[in-house]
């Protein structure tokens, strides 16, 4: 992914540095996907997905900016219209077959999320990461992405229990809101 490409996704927005640095990695090590995070490959190509209703002010407070698994569900920044720097942004995630859910409060929780290594699971109810320990195979890149982490942010491969820790404080703070904004364009049941 080319990084002016990506910075025009945002607009006028400033690109906060982990996000950054995500994509500067990943181009530096998977050449454009899947080679650190199952599933996870940044993708600005979503707006598209973004067809829950035809009113346009609808996808003005969302960045679309990478691909969460291999069945077409993405990941987005809110912009809340809160006080908060874009990095600081609530993170939601829409499935491709309907589920639209906060999965972490900002950037830098989904990048700890996605030391996890597995792919997102969406459905309309639940958002969920599920690793089968007799199936699981480790992404290439994945020990240097957690390298990565543990030297930028002092941050260890996340266990099951964080990863839903990460997910329910995330929700438990911005799903009302995100549900209410929502209700203005569509309605979620």
């Amino acid at each position: 992914m080319n990084l002016l490409e990506f910075y025009n996704n945002f607009l006028s927005e400033d690109i906060p540095n982990n996000l950054t640095k995500l994509v500067i990695f990943e181009n530096d090590y998977s050449g454009g996907g899947y080679g650190f995070a199952n599933g996870f490959s940044i993708n600005t190509d979503y707006e598209v997905g973004l067809t829950y209703t035809d009113n346009p002010e609808f996808s003005k407070q969302l960045y679309p900016f990478a691909k969460a698994n291999d069945t077409g569900s993405f990941y987005c920044i809110w912009d809340d219209k809160s006080e908060r720097t874009l990095g600081e942004m609530p993170i939601v995630v829409f499935g491709d077959e309907g589920g639209i859910h906060i999965v972490a409060q900002n950037i830098l929780e989904l990048m700890h999320l996605l030391t996890y290594d597995v792919e997102i699971f969406v459905s309309i109810e639940e958002v969920f990461f599920y690793k089968s320990e007799e199936y699981y195979q480790p992404s290439e890149y994945h020990n240097e992405y957690i390298a990565l982490l543990k030297a930028d942010y002092n941050l260890e491969a996340i266990t099951e229990a964080e990863m839903d820790n990460i997910i329910k404080d995330a929700q438990t703070k911005h799903k009302t809101s995100f549900d209410t904004w929502c209700s203005q364009f569509f309605d979620l049941s």
